[in-house]
């Protein structure tokens, strides 16, 4: 049995920072290492958008989250907790951008015995026009989706002490 000390967590952003909103998982990830000090069990990964040459990182870890803009119909920074199985079987989410690949990355690495425990955190886009800002609704959000990954890595046991670098989690 692995301690919560041991287990090695990935937290792992995506998204296509030229496309404004595509681009919050990606963002999230810079806001925590410009902001954070992290527990060395726990490591931070800007996936961009490589699809699925990220399978290789699955192997490594017991623990993936995995933060992205994710188009369920909700309103602009919402956040939603989703399973790979959520993923596959939910018709009316769309992955926006490079996203295509997403549930098929998941459901490979699950054929494969790859894909350890997984959540994915999606944020509901406003804007993925290109451009390299994100929409003032997906900026005031980064503290609560950092706050969310947190608190996922807490629900499931694992050690998430955090010291903050700055006065905010993020700018």
């Amino acid at each position: 049995m692995i301690s919560i000390f041991e287990r090695k967590v990935l937290i792992l952003g995506v998204g296509n920072i030229l496309m404004r909103d595509e681009g919050i998982g990606v963002r999230v990830i810079e806001a925590i290492q410009e902001n954070y000090d992290l527990p060395d069990n726990i490591q931070l990964l800007d996936g961009g958008t490589a699809g699925y040459t990220l399978i290789d990182y699955m192997d490594d870890f017991d623990r993936i989250i995995i933060i992205d803009a994710v188009r369920s119909g909700s309103q602009p920074g919402d956040i939603c907790r989703l399973s790979p199985e959520d993923i596959a079987g939910e018709k009316r989410l769309k992955m926006s951008g490079h996203k295509i690949e997403l549930p098929e990355l998941l459901a490979l690495g699950q054929k494969l015995g790859k894909l350890p425990e997984t959540t994915l955190i999606g944020i509901e886009p406003e804007d993925i026009s290109w451009g390299m800002e994100l929409t003032p609704a997906l900026k005031s959000a980064i503290t609560a989706i950092i706050e969310t990954a947190f608190e996922e890595i807490s629900i499931r046991g694992e050690d998430y002490r955090h010291t903050s670098k700055g006065d905010q989690a993020c700018a």
